[in-house]
Formats: structure tokens, C-alpha cells, sequence
């Protein structure tokens, strides 16, 4: 086996540490239950101090906005593919026709609503 098969044999191998027995794993002792069980009474707390770290750090702001503008960039748009250019269109004009008439105060583009939705999910967990 050549310098080539010895590197995919090491990326070949897969493994987790904490899956591993041995002498420094003897203790380890995982608990069973979900990340909203381990949180638990403390949610309302790590709320308030993501949304806090967002406000008043110029860290915070700039990894919500690296994270949104990962997530939606300028907007998420479907393309219609049914295979009949009529339908295609008829789905692109009722599209952009209900996206003009979805922000109420008429100031978000639908793109902009992507964002500001992704961007109040990542910062506190609203949905």
C-alpha cells in the first residue's frame, strides 16, 4: 500500500473519543437525555444573555450577521420544474404577486423577510 492507500485508510477510520473505552474514558459517565431536557430551567437565561451578546458586542453582531447571510443570503426562491412552461409561469406570477402583498407595512422585500425571520431564530430561538 502506497503513500495514497495510507491516507485514505486514516480517513477511511472512523471514531468518536468519547465512544473510545479506556483509562481516561473510565469515568465518563453520558447522560441520556435531549439538549432541551439539559437545558431546561435555564432557557429563559441563555436567552437573554444570546440576545444581550448580540446587542452590545460587535462579536455578536457580526457572527448573526455571517450566520444569516449564510443561511438566506438574498433571498431563498423557488423555481418551479413541473415540465409545463404554462404552469412554470403561472406559479412565477402568482409567486411574485403574493411576495409583493406579504410584508404588511410594505417595507421588507421577501428577501429581507427571510432574513429578519432567520436572523430573530438564530438570536433568541424564536420561530
Amino acid at each position: 500500500m502506497g503513500v495514497l492507500g495510507n491516507i485514505r485508510s486514516w480517513f477511511a477510520k472512523r471514531d468518536y473519543n468519547s465512544a473510545q473505552f479506556g483509562r481516561r474514558s473510565r469515568s465518563y459517565i453520558a447522560k441520556n437525555t435531549s439538549a432541551n431536557a439539559e437545558i431546561g430551567k435555564a432557557l429563559g437565561t441563555l436567552r437573554d444573555r444570546s440576545r444581550d451578546f448580540v446587542r452590545n458586542s460587535w462579536a455578536g453582531q457580526r457572527i448573526l450577521d455571517v450566520m444569516v447571510s449564510h443561511a438566506v443570503g438574498t433571498g431563498i426562491m423557488t423555481v418551479p420544474n413541473t415540465g409545463s412552461d404554462v404552469l412554470d409561469n403561472k406559479y412565477r406570477l402568482l409567486r411574485e404577486e403574493w411576495e409583493a402583498s406579504s410584508d404588511v407595512e410594505d417595507v421588507l422585500d421577501y428577501g429581507a423577510q427571510q432574513a429578519l425571520l432567520c436572523r430573530s431564530m438564530f438570536e433568541g430561538g424564536d420561530s
